[in-house]
Protein backbone atom coordinates (compact mmCIF):
# COMPACT_ATOMS: atom_id res chain seq x y z
CA UNK A 1 0.00 0.00 0.00
CA UNK A 2 1.64 3.66 -0.92
CA UNK A 3 0.11 7.02 0.34
CA UNK A 4 1.52 10.38 -0.39
CA UNK A 5 1.84 12.71 2.74
CA UNK A 6 1.91 16.43 3.40
CA UNK A 7 3.93 17.38 5.68
CA UNK A 8 4.24 21.17 7.27
CA UNK A 9 6.45 22.42 9.73
CA UNK A 10 3.08 23.95 12.23
CA UNK A 11 0.40 21.65 13.58
CA UNK A 12 -1.99 24.49 12.17
CA UNK A 13 -1.48 24.19 8.51
CA UNK A 14 -1.77 20.37 8.37
CA UNK A 15 -4.97 20.89 10.40
CA UNK A 16 -5.87 23.27 7.80
CA UNK A 17 -5.19 21.59 4.91
CA UNK A 18 -7.17 18.51 6.68
CA UNK A 19 -10.22 20.47 7.30
CA UNK A 20 -10.31 21.86 3.74
CA UNK A 21 -10.04 18.44 2.54
CA UNK A 22 -12.98 17.30 4.28
CA UNK A 23 -15.05 20.38 2.80
CA UNK A 24 -14.06 18.94 -0.59
CA UNK A 25 -14.93 15.49 -0.20
CA UNK A 26 -11.50 14.32 -0.29
CA UNK A 27 -10.30 11.44 1.71
CA UNK A 28 -7.39 12.61 3.97
CA UNK A 29 -6.50 11.54 7.34
CA UNK A 30 -4.08 13.52 10.02
CA UNK A 31 -1.19 10.80 10.54
CA UNK A 32 2.13 10.79 12.49
CA UNK A 33 5.09 11.83 10.25
CA UNK A 34 6.97 9.18 9.83
CA UNK A 35 10.48 9.39 11.35
CA UNK A 36 12.46 8.64 8.22
CA UNK A 37 11.05 11.85 6.52
CA UNK A 38 13.00 13.60 9.22
CA UNK A 39 10.71 16.77 9.14
CA UNK A 40 7.89 18.76 10.34
CA UNK A 41 5.70 19.28 12.64
CA UNK A 42 4.85 15.79 14.00
CA UNK A 43 1.59 15.19 11.99
CA UNK A 44 1.31 15.33 8.68
CA UNK A 45 -1.68 14.98 5.67
CA UNK A 46 -2.33 11.30 4.33
CA UNK A 47 -4.01 11.30 0.93
CA UNK A 48 -4.27 8.91 -2.05
CA UNK A 49 -1.14 9.01 -4.66
CA UNK A 50 -4.47 9.64 -7.35
CA UNK A 51 -5.69 13.17 -5.66
CA UNK A 52 -2.66 14.58 -5.34
CA UNK A 53 -2.54 17.51 -7.47
CA UNK A 54 -5.93 18.43 -6.36
CA UNK A 55 -4.30 18.44 -2.60
CA UNK A 56 -1.60 20.54 -4.27
CA UNK A 57 -4.03 22.91 -5.84
CA UNK A 58 -6.25 23.25 -2.58
CA UNK A 59 -3.52 24.07 -0.37
CA UNK A 60 -1.80 27.11 -2.88
CA UNK A 61 -5.07 28.79 -3.16
CA UNK A 62 -5.66 28.26 0.77
CA UNK A 63 -2.19 30.26 0.66
CA UNK A 64 -0.80 27.06 2.74
CA UNK A 65 1.68 25.84 0.12
CA UNK A 66 4.77 25.72 2.26
CA UNK A 67 4.64 21.89 2.46
CA UNK A 68 7.19 18.99 1.45
CA UNK A 69 5.59 15.60 -0.72
CA UNK A 70 6.70 12.27 0.47
CA UNK A 71 5.69 9.10 -1.46
CA UNK A 72 5.24 6.22 1.93
CA UNK A 73 5.42 2.31 0.65
CA UNK A 74 4.18 0.48 3.31
CA UNK A 75 4.21 -2.16 1.51
CA UNK A 76 7.79 -2.88 1.52
CA UNK A 77 10.10 -4.07 4.65
CA UNK A 78 11.24 -1.74 6.19
CA UNK A 79 8.79 1.05 5.14
CA UNK A 80 10.27 3.05 2.49
CA UNK A 81 9.62 6.85 2.46
CA UNK A 82 10.94 8.75 -0.47
CA UNK A 83 10.64 12.66 -0.79
CA UNK A 84 9.07 14.13 -3.95
CA UNK A 85 9.70 17.60 -3.98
Amino acid sequence: MSYIIFAYVNRSASLKLKKLLDYKKIDADIINTPLEANLGCGISVRVNPCDKFNVMQTASRAGIGNYSIFLVDASSVPRRVTKIN
